[in-house]
């Protein structure tokens, strides 16, 4: 795990120092809206599931001192397309259909423009195969860039554990996203 969030982190560093001017939402406080297609991969036992997923985030962040960022988010995951499903003999599906959560954003601006960022949180899930919801803890890292006024192009790897599944064991997901914020004037 430690191995990709460095690639990760290297990654959206390098690919963070290009952007337009932004004079919208600049330095300020500001509610936003997101929206993000990922690549979630969620295994436990001998199953696992690849899919892509999107998500629909609100938030608000804000500037709380020099090159320091923070923001709480809420987002939700309305479905997912399969690309792989599969299952061990003997085992279920680890295929989530949706799910919700919330997190602690802390960031750090590179320059007016860009930053990198930590995610901390919780998410809910609902597993597919042993018709469950479980919960789990997230943590994950990212970049964040302006590309034009009011809005930003994010990029970011989320690894997620969840509680243990009777039939399943306990899950565990590698998700990497790309999207786009809207900051809310």
């Amino acid at each position: 795990m430690f191995k990709k969030l460095v690639i990760a982190t290297a990654i959206i560093a390098a690919s963070s120092s290009v952007a337009i001017a932004s004079p919208c939402c600049a330095n300020t406080g500001a509610p936003y809206v997101g929206v993000s297609l990922s690549n979630n991969t969620v295994g436990a036992g001998n199953s696992y599931y690849r899919g892509i997923t999107g998500n629909i985030s609100l938030g608000y962040g804000a500037i709380v001192s020099p090159c320091v960022y923070l923001a709480g988010e809420i987002f939700g995951i309305p479905g997912s397309g399969s690309e792989t499903n599969n299952t061990g003999q003997g085992s279920v599906s680890a295929r989530t259909t949706w799910g919700y959560g919330a997190s602690i954003i802390p960031g750090w601006y590179l320059n007016d423009k860009s930053m990198i960022y930590g995610r901390l949180g919780g998410t809910v899930s609902h597993f597919n195969g042993p018709n469950s919801n479980k919960g789990g803890w997230h943590v994950g890292v990212g970049g964040q860039t302006t590309i034009m006024p009011c809005w930003d192009l994010r990029g970011e790897y989320t690894y997620t554990e969840y509680s243990r599944i009777s039939a399943l064991g306990r899950p565990q997901s590698d998700m990497f996203s790309l999207g786009l914020v809207y900051k809310i004037a």
